[in-house]
């Protein structure tokens, strides 16, 4: 799949082949709760969402539960796709490539205050820092919540724990698109983590001829069907598969990310001195004690720090 390699590329040359992808970001919600307040389907747009946060919070649901306790969900699930959505993925290449982008950028202040704008409208649950992502799923498990943003592996866990009428009413979704957004609304970051590698020290012959069809297998097309057919989201396409062994919740999660562009997930690409930094920073604009303005510029520090390092 398109980006699946990147990560495991160093100047063209491929270093690792992974076995399975993963998209970070998706939104899975309660039909039956929107239905309710009179949306057939996810909003298409941001004002909408806000309405349907505003109609919740009357019936004493939170639109999202979320869950950043051990920090990173909120980098991984909400701040790489939502900065794509606005800034474009031409803005994360050129951070990367030190080509000029900067974190204080309109398009990245934009994007950290609409969860701040989310946290300060009372839509998420109040302890948002302090409990775990299994804490934030439970939550909505237990109707306390229309939704959360988690990755494609959520979608076996609702489709093994929530209760029947949740199970039944879960749909699958992506943050809205953004007015003037540069980047594909469509978009959702993700891309694979583990990668395989060979010794470069193994020599021709038997031990690599078998190396090399162990790694054929598991990254190929046929293991890449199994894997889709019980949940998972694989990092080669294996094109038709037995869609029919899969939850309605799982093939919804599959069929999303296999639409959506992929876009890089900030904490796998980000020097660690950033990631620490955000993910440090985001907590404390959730909860009120920063402004997403600091937190850029305590990010653009760390980041230009980062750049002039020898």
């Amino acid at each position: 799949r398109a980006g699946t390699l990147d990560a495991g590329t160093r100047e063209g040359q491929i270093y690792g082949i992974p076995i399975a992808a993963g998209p970070t970001h998706l939104i899975y919600y309660n039909a039956d709760l929107f239905g309710s307040i009179g949306y057939d389907q996810f909003p298409s747009s941001w004002p909408d969402l806000m309405d349907v946060g505003e109609k919740l919070a009357e019936k004493g649901i939170n639109l999202f539960s979320y869950g950043d306790k051990s920090k990173g969900y909120a980098m991984s699930s909400w701040i790489s796709a939502l900065t794509d959505r606005i800034n474009g993925p031409e803005w994360t290449e050129s951070i990367l490539n030190g080509d000029g982008a900067k974190f204080t950028d309109k398009g990245f202040i934009q994007g950290i205050g609409i969860m701040s704008e989310l946290a300060k409208a009372g839509y998420l649950n109040k302890d948002l820092n302090s409990v775990d992502t299994d804490t934030m799923v439970n939550y909505y498990f237990e109707g306390r919540s229309a939704a959360f943003v988690s990755g494609i592996w959520s979608a076996m866990n609702v489709v093994n724990n929530a209760p029947d009428g949740i199970k039944a009413s879960t749909r699958v979704a992506v943050f809205p698109g953004v007015e003037n957004g540069l980047g594909n609304p469509l978009s959702s970051s993700g891309g694979a983590g583990v990668y395989y590698s060979v010794n470069s020290g193994v020599e021709a012959g038997e031990k690599l001829d078998a190396i090399m069809t162990m790694l054929e297998y598991m990254t190929g097309s046929d293991s890449a069907k199994l894997m889709a057919e019980v949940g998972g989201f694989p990092a080669y396409d294996p094109g038709d598969f037995d869609s029919g062994k899969l939850h309605p919740v799982a093939l919804a999660a599959y069929e999303a990310s296999a639409a959506a562009d992929a876009t890089k997930i900030f904490d796998l690409w980000f020097d660690a001195s950033i990631v620490e930094v955000l993910n440090t920073g985001i907590q404390g604009v959730m909860a009120g004690s920063r402004t997403p303005e600091q937190l850029a510029e305590e990010t653009q520090q760390a980041y230009e720090t980062f750049l002039n390092q020898p």
